[in-house]
């Protein structure tokens, strides 16, 4: 998928979550990282919100079940192409509810890490990423002792009790760049497309506009 898309730059691409390779979700990521003037509808077997959010996060514009029907699909991708967004609207609220749940553990995160010195922020980092004390202290180039104490400093400061804990709340709380990411400043939301055209469940098929 990402290489004929990189050869051929479409303005949208319909993804089927069960040809992608690992989660739908990477995929698209990878796809608008990729070709970033490229929209992308992700086609699932069945609604899914959680599903949905992680499509929403990593950039789609679009979500349709395959029973979404093929004049509606062609319209609606014509739609995605103008900017708008395409999405059930049965689902609406259980997206907009999730995203402000996720805004708003992402603000209590980063108040606590507020609480950090720049080196415990680096060290974080770190364990986000899987390191031990000793790799900790060879890229910061302190001794282990010194990376050990960070460490045991940043995990009382968070309220936390173990390495793999705090490497956990770094990345769920999407404060730490992940695979495909472009690594965005901590705290700072990724942009959400306006919700433009909501697909309504009575949605007819009726013959496109050319």
């Amino acid at each position: 998928v990402l290489s004929e898309a990189e050869r051929t730059q479409p303005d949208v691409v319909l993804l089927d979550e069960h040809l992608s390779v690992g989660s739908v979700g990477h995929t698209a990521s990878l796809l608008r990282a990729s070709v970033p003037e490229c929209q992308v509808v992700v086609l699932a077997a069945e609604e899914d919100d959680a599903g949905l959010l992680a499509a929403v996060e990593a950039g789609a514009t679009g979500y349709v079940t395959k029973d979404f029907g093929i004049v509606d699909l062609l319209e609606g991708t014509r739609e995605v192409h103008r900017g708008e967004a395409l999405i059930p609207g049965r689902m609406l609220g259980t997206l907009l509810a999730s995203l402000v749940e996720r805004r708003r553990r992402e603000r209590e995160a980063l108040l606590r890490i507020s609480q950090l010195t720049a080196r415990e922020r680096q060290v974080l980092e770190l364990l986000a990423a899987g390191v031990n004390n000793r790799a900790i202290a060879g890229t910061l180039m302190i001794s282990p002792d010194t990376a050990r104490t960070h460490v045991q400093n940043l995990l009382h400061k968070l309220g936390l009790h173990s390495r793999l804990e705090a490497g956990g709340f770094a990345r769920q709380a999407d404060l730490m760049p992940g695979p495909g990411s472009k690594g965005r400043i901590p705290g700072r939301p990724p942009q959400q497309p306006g919700w433009h055209r909501i697909v309504d469940d009575a949605d007819s098929e009726s013959p496109p506009h050319t």
